[in-house]
Protein backbone atom coordinates (compact mmCIF):
# COMPACT_ATOMS: atom_id res chain seq x y z
CA UNK A 1 0.00 0.00 0.00
CA UNK A 2 1.09 3.45 -0.64
CA UNK A 3 0.28 6.59 0.62
CA UNK A 4 0.51 10.31 -0.41
CA UNK A 5 0.36 13.25 1.48
CA UNK A 6 -0.03 16.67 0.26
CA UNK A 7 0.64 19.98 2.85
CA UNK A 8 -2.21 21.70 0.44
CA UNK A 9 -3.36 25.35 1.77
CA UNK A 10 -5.91 25.25 4.61
CA UNK A 11 -5.91 21.14 4.15
CA UNK A 12 -3.47 18.36 4.52
CA UNK A 13 -4.66 15.79 2.45
CA UNK A 14 -4.11 11.50 2.61
CA UNK A 15 -4.81 9.26 0.03
CA UNK A 16 -4.04 5.58 -0.17
CA UNK A 17 -3.75 2.95 -2.73
CA UNK A 18 -2.62 0.08 -4.26
CA UNK A 19 -0.22 -1.24 -6.78
CA UNK A 20 -3.39 -1.59 -9.40
CA UNK A 21 -3.71 2.25 -8.19
CA UNK A 22 -6.72 1.76 -6.42
CA UNK A 23 -7.72 4.27 -3.86
CA UNK A 24 -8.00 2.33 -0.56
CA UNK A 25 -9.00 5.64 1.46
CA UNK A 26 -9.03 9.28 1.88
CA UNK A 27 -8.61 11.96 4.36
CA UNK A 28 -8.20 15.35 4.84
CA UNK A 29 -6.87 17.26 8.16
CA UNK A 30 -7.13 20.84 8.41
CA UNK A 31 -3.50 22.62 8.49
CA UNK A 32 -1.19 23.74 11.33
CA UNK A 33 1.30 25.91 11.57
CA UNK A 34 4.60 23.93 10.95
CA UNK A 35 6.12 25.94 14.14
CA UNK A 36 3.43 24.15 16.27
CA UNK A 37 5.51 20.93 15.86
CA UNK A 38 3.24 18.91 18.59
CA UNK A 39 0.01 19.56 16.92
CA UNK A 40 1.25 19.36 13.02
CA UNK A 41 2.74 16.08 13.76
CA UNK A 42 -0.85 14.76 15.50
CA UNK A 43 -2.88 16.35 12.56
CA UNK A 44 -0.21 14.12 9.82
CA UNK A 45 -0.79 11.39 12.62
CA UNK A 46 -4.51 11.34 13.04
CA UNK A 47 -4.53 11.90 9.30
CA UNK A 48 -2.81 8.30 9.05
CA UNK A 49 -4.68 6.87 11.56
CA UNK A 50 -7.98 7.86 9.95
CA UNK A 51 -7.31 6.71 6.15
CA UNK A 52 -6.09 3.42 7.95
CA UNK A 53 -8.85 2.97 9.36
CA UNK A 54 -10.78 3.27 6.73
CA UNK A 55 -8.92 1.14 4.84
CA UNK A 56 -9.04 -2.00 7.54
CA UNK A 57 -4.93 -1.63 7.34
CA UNK A 58 -2.44 -1.31 9.90
CA UNK A 59 0.14 1.69 10.00
CA UNK A 60 3.11 -1.44 9.53
CA UNK A 61 1.37 -2.37 6.07
CA UNK A 62 2.29 0.67 4.27
CA UNK A 63 4.93 0.07 2.03
CA UNK A 64 6.16 3.62 1.12
CA UNK A 65 4.88 7.41 1.58
CA UNK A 66 5.30 10.26 -0.29
CA UNK A 67 4.93 13.86 1.55
CA UNK A 68 4.29 16.44 -1.35
CA UNK A 69 5.76 20.02 0.61
CA UNK A 70 5.49 23.62 -0.23
CA UNK A 71 9.12 25.53 -0.19
CA UNK A 72 10.71 21.65 0.71
CA UNK A 73 14.34 22.05 -1.08
CA UNK A 74 14.71 25.61 -1.02
CA UNK A 75 15.84 26.41 2.80
CA UNK A 76 18.18 24.38 4.49
CA UNK A 77 16.72 24.84 7.98
CA UNK A 78 13.06 24.11 6.80
CA UNK A 79 13.81 20.99 5.20
CA UNK A 80 15.56 19.67 8.44
CA UNK A 81 12.10 20.80 10.52
CA UNK A 82 10.31 18.67 8.15
CA UNK A 83 12.91 15.84 8.15
CA UNK A 84 12.85 15.74 11.72
CA UNK A 85 8.95 15.80 11.64
CA UNK A 86 7.96 12.67 9.59
CA UNK A 87 11.19 10.45 11.01
CA UNK A 88 9.15 10.40 14.12
CA UNK A 89 5.91 9.36 12.59
CA UNK A 90 7.28 7.19 9.86
CA UNK A 91 9.84 5.31 12.47
CA UNK A 92 10.36 2.80 9.49
CA UNK A 93 11.96 4.95 7.12
CA UNK A 94 10.17 4.33 4.43
CA UNK A 95 9.42 7.52 3.46
CA UNK A 96 10.36 10.97 1.26
CA UNK A 97 9.70 14.41 1.46
CA UNK A 98 9.92 15.99 -1.71
CA UNK A 99 8.83 19.32 -3.15
CA UNK A 100 5.37 19.76 -4.10
CA UNK A 101 6.05 20.32 -8.00
CA UNK A 102 7.51 16.44 -8.45
CA UNK A 103 4.03 15.49 -7.80
CA UNK A 104 2.15 18.10 -9.69
CA UNK A 105 3.91 17.55 -12.50
CA UNK A 106 3.27 13.84 -12.55
CA UNK A 107 -0.30 14.73 -11.37
CA UNK A 108 -1.02 17.09 -14.00
CA UNK A 109 0.37 15.75 -17.03
CA UNK A 110 0.67 12.39 -15.89
CA UNK A 111 4.20 11.52 -16.74
CA UNK A 112 4.49 13.42 -20.28
CA UNK A 113 6.20 15.45 -21.61
CA UNK A 114 5.35 19.18 -20.86
CA UNK A 115 5.17 22.23 -18.51
CA UNK A 116 3.03 22.88 -15.41
CA UNK A 117 2.28 25.58 -13.45
CA UNK A 118 1.34 25.41 -9.53
CA UNK A 119 -0.33 27.98 -7.89
CA UNK A 120 -1.24 27.96 -4.31
CA UNK A 121 0.23 30.63 -1.31
CA UNK A 122 2.69 31.23 -3.67
CA UNK A 123 3.55 30.08 -7.61
CA UNK A 124 5.82 27.61 -9.55
CA UNK A 125 6.58 26.43 -12.81
CA UNK A 126 8.14 23.27 -13.75
CA UNK A 127 9.10 21.89 -17.15
CA UNK A 128 10.20 18.17 -18.01
CA UNK A 129 11.08 16.57 -21.15
CA UNK A 130 11.06 12.71 -22.07
CA UNK A 131 14.54 12.10 -21.03
CA UNK A 132 14.01 13.60 -17.61
CA UNK A 133 15.72 16.58 -17.87
CA UNK A 134 13.92 19.36 -16.15
CA UNK A 135 13.64 23.30 -15.64
CA UNK A 136 11.97 24.80 -12.56
CA UNK A 137 11.14 28.77 -13.02
CA UNK A 138 9.79 31.09 -9.96
CA UNK A 139 8.56 29.90 -6.84
CA UNK A 140 11.02 33.00 -5.16
CA UNK A 141 8.96 32.93 -1.83
CA UNK A 142 6.45 36.24 -1.09
CA UNK A 143 9.41 38.36 -0.62
CA UNK A 144 11.21 38.41 -3.61
CA UNK A 145 8.83 36.62 -6.14
CA UNK A 146 5.84 34.52 -5.87
CA UNK A 147 3.90 36.54 -8.83
CA UNK A 148 0.76 35.21 -9.42
CA UNK A 149 0.35 33.02 -6.19
CA UNK A 150 -2.11 33.56 -3.81
CA UNK A 151 -0.81 35.52 -1.53
CA UNK A 152 0.21 38.26 -4.01
CA UNK A 153 -3.03 38.34 -5.49
CA UNK A 154 -4.94 38.53 -2.15
CA UNK A 155 -2.38 41.32 -1.18
CA UNK A 156 -2.78 42.95 -4.08
CA UNK A 157 -6.68 42.76 -3.52
CA UNK A 158 -6.22 44.44 -0.14
CA UNK A 159 -4.45 47.06 -1.49
CA UNK A 160 -7.45 47.80 -3.73
CA UNK A 161 -9.57 47.50 -0.88
CA UNK A 162 -7.54 50.76 1.43
CA UNK A 163 -7.41 52.51 -1.77
CA UNK A 164 -11.54 52.61 -1.77
CA UNK A 165 -11.31 52.72 1.59
CA UNK A 166 -9.28 56.09 1.85
CA UNK A 167 -10.74 57.55 -1.40
CA UNK A 168 -7.88 56.79 -3.72
CA UNK A 169 -10.40 54.61 -5.54
CA UNK A 170 -14.41 55.25 -6.09
CA UNK A 171 -16.01 52.12 -3.79
CA UNK A 172 -16.50 49.64 -5.59
CA UNK A 173 -18.26 46.13 -4.91
CA UNK A 174 -15.03 44.83 -3.43
CA UNK A 175 -15.53 47.26 -0.53
CA UNK A 176 -19.09 46.43 0.25
CA UNK A 177 -17.66 42.60 0.34
CA UNK A 178 -15.07 42.71 2.53
CA UNK A 179 -16.66 45.59 5.14
CA UNK A 180 -18.97 42.76 6.31
CA UNK A 181 -16.77 39.66 5.67
CA UNK A 182 -14.14 40.80 8.28
CA UNK A 183 -16.31 42.29 10.36
CA UNK A 184 -15.31 45.86 10.41
CA UNK A 185 -17.63 48.34 11.54
CA UNK A 186 -15.77 51.58 10.50
CA UNK A 187 -12.92 51.44 8.41
CA UNK A 188 -9.65 52.43 10.67
CA UNK A 189 -10.58 48.96 12.72
CA UNK A 190 -8.47 47.55 9.08
CA UNK A 191 -5.35 49.47 10.17
CA UNK A 192 -2.47 46.66 10.74
CA UNK A 193 -4.30 44.39 8.96
CA UNK A 194 -1.97 40.66 9.19
CA UNK A 195 -2.23 37.42 7.37
CA UNK A 196 -1.14 36.16 10.44
CA UNK A 197 -4.36 36.99 12.36
CA UNK A 198 -6.90 36.35 9.90
CA UNK A 199 -9.51 34.44 13.26
CA UNK A 200 -9.49 37.54 14.84
CA UNK A 201 -11.52 38.85 11.57
CA UNK A 202 -13.76 35.86 11.46
CA UNK A 203 -11.48 33.92 8.04
CA UNK A 204 -9.98 31.98 6.31
CA UNK A 205 -7.19 32.93 3.51
CA UNK A 206 -9.67 31.16 1.17
CA UNK A 207 -12.86 32.71 1.96
CA UNK A 208 -10.57 35.91 0.63
CA UNK A 209 -9.40 33.90 -2.45
CA UNK A 210 -13.49 33.35 -2.88
CA UNK A 211 -13.61 37.02 -2.94
CA UNK A 212 -11.17 37.68 -5.03
CA UNK A 213 -12.62 35.36 -7.70
CA UNK A 214 -15.84 36.74 -7.27
CA UNK A 215 -14.74 40.51 -7.47
CA UNK A 216 -13.06 39.80 -11.04
CA UNK A 217 -16.50 40.05 -12.10
CA UNK A 218 -17.70 43.14 -10.13
CA UNK A 219 -14.49 45.04 -9.81
CA UNK A 220 -12.66 46.35 -12.19
CA UNK A 221 -9.32 47.06 -10.43
CA UNK A 222 -9.20 43.48 -8.98
CA UNK A 223 -10.32 41.97 -12.86
CA UNK A 224 -6.91 44.09 -13.56
CA UNK A 225 -5.01 42.40 -10.57
CA UNK A 226 -5.84 38.99 -12.31
CA UNK A 227 -4.96 39.47 -15.97
CA UNK A 228 -1.34 40.94 -14.33
CA UNK A 229 -1.81 37.38 -12.88
CA UNK A 230 -2.43 35.67 -15.93
CA UNK A 231 0.27 37.82 -17.52
CA UNK A 232 2.92 35.89 -15.25
CA UNK A 233 2.08 32.71 -15.27
CA UNK A 234 2.63 33.43 -19.14
CA UNK A 235 5.96 34.63 -18.32
CA UNK A 236 7.19 31.63 -16.59
CA UNK A 237 6.30 28.83 -18.78
CA UNK A 238 7.88 30.71 -22.09
CA UNK A 239 11.00 31.01 -19.96
CA UNK A 240 10.91 27.30 -18.78
CA UNK A 241 10.14 27.02 -22.90
CA UNK A 242 13.11 28.72 -23.70
CA UNK A 243 15.36 27.34 -21.80
CA UNK A 244 14.24 23.08 -22.74
CA UNK A 245 12.72 23.58 -26.20
CA UNK A 246 9.91 21.08 -26.38
CA UNK A 247 9.13 20.49 -29.83
CA UNK A 248 5.74 21.61 -30.79
CA UNK A 249 2.65 21.67 -29.70
CA UNK A 250 4.10 22.11 -25.93
CA UNK A 251 1.62 20.54 -23.35
CA UNK A 252 1.15 22.66 -20.91
CA UNK A 253 -1.45 21.90 -17.49
CA UNK A 254 -1.83 23.72 -14.19
CA UNK A 255 -2.89 22.89 -10.37
CA UNK A 256 -4.78 25.38 -7.89
CA UNK A 257 -7.64 26.63 -7.05
CA UNK A 258 -7.51 30.22 -9.18
CA UNK A 259 -7.61 27.70 -12.37
CA UNK A 260 -11.13 27.06 -11.59
CA UNK A 261 -13.74 27.64 -14.46
CA UNK A 262 -15.33 30.23 -13.13
CA UNK A 263 -12.46 32.29 -12.68
CA UNK A 264 -11.68 32.65 -16.40
CA UNK A 265 -8.48 32.40 -16.03
CA UNK A 266 -7.45 29.20 -18.20
CA UNK A 267 -9.18 31.11 -21.12
CA UNK A 268 -6.76 33.72 -20.62
CA UNK A 269 -3.77 31.70 -20.35
CA UNK A 270 -4.84 30.28 -24.02
CA UNK A 271 -5.02 33.41 -25.65
CA UNK A 272 -2.04 34.62 -24.44
CA UNK A 273 0.11 31.76 -25.04
CA UNK A 274 -1.34 31.33 -28.62
CA UNK A 275 -1.32 28.07 -30.90
CA UNK A 276 2.18 26.42 -30.00
CA UNK A 277 0.85 25.11 -26.33
CA UNK A 278 -1.90 23.03 -25.72
CA UNK A 279 -3.37 23.79 -22.37
CA UNK A 280 -4.60 20.67 -20.69
CA UNK A 281 -6.90 19.94 -17.39
CA UNK A 282 -4.60 17.77 -15.02
CA UNK A 283 -5.31 14.34 -15.22
CA UNK A 284 -5.31 14.32 -11.15
CA UNK A 285 -5.44 15.83 -8.18
CA UNK A 286 -1.87 16.59 -6.43
CA UNK A 287 -2.41 14.30 -3.19
CA UNK A 288 -2.50 11.62 -6.22
CA UNK A 289 0.61 12.46 -7.71
CA UNK A 290 2.09 12.47 -4.07
CA UNK A 291 0.75 8.81 -3.77
CA UNK A 292 2.20 8.03 -7.56
CA UNK A 293 5.69 8.99 -6.22
CA UNK A 294 5.66 6.89 -3.35
CA UNK A 295 4.63 4.17 -5.87
CA UNK A 296 7.14 4.86 -8.16
CA UNK A 297 9.83 4.07 -5.26
CA UNK A 298 8.65 0.49 -5.75
CA UNK A 299 7.43 -0.22 -9.19
CA UNK A 300 7.54 1.22 -12.72
CA UNK A 301 4.17 3.29 -13.92
CA UNK A 302 2.55 3.60 -17.05
CA UNK A 303 -0.69 5.16 -18.57
CA UNK A 304 -2.69 2.25 -17.37
CA UNK A 305 -1.71 3.22 -13.98
CA UNK A 306 -2.58 7.22 -14.66
CA UNK A 307 -5.84 6.06 -16.00
CA UNK A 308 -7.03 3.98 -13.24
CA UNK A 309 -5.97 6.11 -10.83
CA UNK A 310 -8.29 8.73 -12.52
CA UNK A 311 -11.50 6.40 -12.51
CA UNK A 312 -10.69 5.85 -9.01
CA UNK A 313 -10.70 9.79 -8.38
CA UNK A 314 -13.77 10.53 -10.30
CA UNK A 315 -15.59 7.45 -8.17
CA UNK A 316 -14.33 8.88 -4.90
CA UNK A 317 -15.74 12.26 -5.84
CA UNK A 318 -19.24 11.08 -6.36
CA UNK A 319 -18.55 8.96 -2.82
CA UNK A 320 -18.09 12.55 -1.22
CA UNK A 321 -20.78 14.13 -2.89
Amino acid sequence: MYLGIALNGDFIEFILINRKCEILGYQEERMIDYEDSGNFIGAIESGIARICLKANLSFEEIEFSCIAIPEYGEDYTFDEMMNKYFEKIFYHNRFICENEVEAAWLAALGGHEGIVILVGSGSVSVGKNRIGESVRVGGWGRDAGDEGGEYWLIKKMLEVFTKEIDGRYDRGNLYHILMPLLNLENDVEFHNFSFHNLESYGVTFNDLMDVFIKSTYEDAHVKDILKEGVLEYKRMIEAIQEKMGFETPIRVSYMGQIFHDSSGVIKRLEDLLGPIYSVEKPYLKLVSGAALRALLFRKKINFYDIHTLLKEEIRLDKIIR
